[in-house]
Parts: structure tokens; C-alpha cells; sequence
């Protein structure tokens, strides 16, 4: 399971647009991506978002970031953004486990 998150903040006066956007592009990726887990929120009252994403592999992954609804999201969202979307790899912690850190895929090494 590949585990990320996104987290951005929009330019005042974007907000509805923006809350339309995220809404019509998470009801396409939950129909369009059966495997995927997919939810976006706001944070608080603020400008600033944060979607969960959980892809069951690589060929998912690959297919979302391809998918036309992503593109469009994409193109909509990011002229819309104080700065580019922050993108986060996340690793489960379970008992009894570790896991080794996990760099930033959006940063360089």
C-alpha cells in the first residue's frame, strides 16, 4: 500500500471554487478507483487543505496521477494555490514493527 498525503493552502477569495473542485474530484476518484482510499478535508475555518490518499500499488498510483480527473483537478487547483501542493509519503506504525524513514518524494535527496 502506498501511503501519501497532500497539504496546500488557496488564495483568498478561491474558496468556493475550490471546495467545488475537491469535492467533484473526490467523487471521481472514489468511482473511477475502487481499490483507492481517497478523503480530502479543510482545515478548520482556514485556506488550507489536506488530502489522505492510499493507492494499493504502483500500477494504481501510476493510473490516478494519469487519470483525466486528476489532470483537470490539477490544472484548476495549483493556480489557485499560495505555493505547489506538499506531497508526503506516509509509513503505518504497528506494534511491535519499525519502519525505516521514508524521504519525500516531492524534495530532493
Amino acid at each position: 500500500m502506498i501511503q501519501r498525503v497532500a497539504e496546500y493552502t488557496v488564495r483568498q477569495g478561491e474558496l468556493d471554487v475550490v471546495l467545488d473542485a475537491v469535492a467533484r474530484f473526490v467523487a471521481a476518484v472514489r468511482a473511477a478507483e475502487p481499490g483507492t482510499e481517497y478523503s480530502a478535508y479543510r482545515r478548520g475555518q482556514t485556506l488550507s487543505f489536506v488530502h489522505f490518499m492510499a493507492f494499493p500499488g504502483t500500477a494504481a498510483e501510476e493510473a490516478h496521477r494519469k487519470a483525466p480527473y486528476t489532470r483537470e483537478f490539477v490544472g484548476a487547483l495549483y493556480p489557485m494555490c499560495v505555493e505547489e501542493p506538499r506531497f508526503t509519503e506516509l509509513q503505518a506504525v504497528t506494534a511491535g514493527g519499525t519502519h525505516p524513514p521514508t524521504r519525500d518524494p516531492t524534495r530532493p535527496a
